[in-house]
């Protein structure tokens, strides 16, 4: 009878959660587990919630239970080593996928995962390695054969890899989102063989049917940060002089993908006095709550108080995440949007704009399959006019509040790696540190579209990358000119 009512508890969880209703999910199996502490399935439930819920540490203490009580619990063992992913503890993720290896000798999922780890920790080779049993296992693995593409450098038209991908198209009747990323990825190789009208076919269609999967107005993104430019006026920050916490332990990375700004954390984080902690979500949580949004008319009424809890609720989690240093970058690019928040919380903090050709740095960003959709990103037209929106927000931010945030150009970089980078210390308040223009010598994983690029000295191949493709980005160019309606 108990495990009848089990089964039917489980049965509505799961309901709950593909409804979206993950809170009262959780609050059903919590109420169960009361009574029935060492239940293995239950908590199972509770870790998978957990992790969807963000909540990565509990996460990793439901999975850690389930395996005390039941430890051949395959399933919680695996999503044990991707809550420890998700926590950036990549060491103790590798630990556990790896001590499956005996139990699931065959499962090309668990090789994919080990390989895809030891990638973002920069072990490329290992990862190369791990991919190609992946392969062996599964020769129809698209996903492996993406991640080869972007940690290997094709030179041969006839490479095997190309015409097992070539072949896995020819075949037909994959699922839409293999066949984006087989798009992408033989792009990506046929850009290597310097075949670009070859490339930018494969990228025409990778994009088009991406676009196709969503609904999406780039009208209302320019919408919304006019009525951002509206509201942070130069009047409204007047109003509240001496709002905020004097604390200098942030440092925002802004901008638009694909703009240098992975680099320059990467920079930033080889400094003694400074963590970097990649993108994350932690100045919306503050913001909106979990749950809750903030609309800009309840922004404008905050007093000081209210922005001050924001601001200490936010460096709570900095220094939870920091270790100690003294300094934590948050690279979540879409910031940008937030500088007037970040003003008002943090009068001392540092903003480092990222700015890179926009020619460049919106082919890049179509170049890109992305892991967590950009809906601008797959119409050059689109594209296009959310860069020009973009850059109009923080043409605002440099007017209203000048020397707050500080442009730091991925061309400049590249040519001139020490003045840049003393540059850059030298706004963020840092000494100057050798370590920081080693940044590829890092053992900082990185998760983010560059994380293949970092682990390399400065090289210039991409720098004016988009002449190559440019008989194929006219729409691109005049949206960007404005002269898209």
């Amino acid at each position: 009878m108990v495990e009848h009512k089990k089964q039917e508890l489980i049965e509505r969880v799961q309901q709950l959660c593909n409804a979206g209703g993950l809170e009262e999910a959780k609050a059903l199996c919590v109420e169960y587990s009361h009574q029935n502490a060492d239940d293995a399935d239950v908590l199972f439930q509770l870790g998978v919630i957990a992790q969807r819920l963000e909540d990565y540490s509990a996460a990793v203490d439901y999975f850690s239970k389930v395996l005390m009580f039941s430890p051949q619990h395959v399933h919680a063992c695996f999503q044990l080593g991707k809550s420890y992913a998700l926590l950036d503890e990549h060491e103790k993720a590798l630990h556990q996928y790896e001590s499956l290896e005996q139990v699931t000798p065959e499962s090309a999922t668990l090789y994919y995962q080990i390989a895809n780890l030891l990638r973002i920790m920069g072990r490329h080779s290992e990862a190369e390695v791990t991919f190609r049993k992946v392969l062996q296992l599964k020769p129809d693995y698209v996903n492996a054969y993406v991640a080869l593409s972007r940690i290997k450098r094709f030179d041969s038209s006839e490479d095997a890899d190309i015409a097992a991908m070539v072949s896995l198209l020819d075949r037909g009747g994959l699922p839409e989102e293999q066949l984006i990323n087989l798009y992408f990825a033989l792009a990506k190789a046929f850009e290597d063989l310097r075949d670009y009208d070859q490339a930018f076919d494969y990228l025409a269609k990778g994009n088009s049917l991406k676009r196709q999967g969503y609904n999406y107005d780039v009208v209302k993104d320019e919408m919304s940060l006019q009525r951002l430019k509206d509201v942070f006026t130069l009047d409204f920050f007047r109003q509240r002089s001496g709002f905020g916490v004097h604390d200098d332990v942030p440092i925002f990375i802004v901008g638009m993908p694909r703009s240098g700004s992975t680099l320059v954390e990467q920079v930033l984080s080889m400094h003694p006095d400074v963590f970097g902690a990649g993108e994350i979500r932690d100045l919306g949580h503050v913001i909106m709550g979990e749950s809750t949004s903030l609309s800009l008319e309840q922004i404008g009424s905050l007093g000081n108080d209210d922005v001050c809890r924001f601001a200490r609720k936010y460096i709570k989690r900095m220094h939870e995440r920091s270790g100690g240093a003294p300094h934590v970058t948050n690279k979540m690019l879409v910031n940008f949007q937030w500088v007037g928040i970040i003003r008002m919380m943090f009068p001392n903090a540092k903003i480092v704009h990222c700015v890179r050709d926009p020619v460049d740095t919106c082919l890049a960003i179509f170049r890109l399959n992305f892991f967590s959709i950009q809906q601008y990103a797959y119409d050059l037209v689109e594209l296009g006019r959310y860069y020009r929106a973009y850059g109009e927000m923080m043409a605002h931010w440099h007017q209203i509040l000048p020397g707050y945030i500080y442009d730091i150009s991925y061309e400049g970089l590249i040519m001139d790696q020490v003045r840049e980078t003393q540059r850059l210390l030298e706004y963020c308040g840092l000494a100057w540190d050798e370590a920081c223009l080693s940044f590829y010598d890092s053992s900082r994983a990185v998760k983010t579209a560059s994380l293949d690029q970092v682990r390399q000295p400065l090289y210039q191949s991409s720098v004016q990358k988009w002449r190559h493709y440019e008989r194929h980005l006219e729409p691109l160019q005049h949206a960007l000119a404005g002269e898209c309606v």
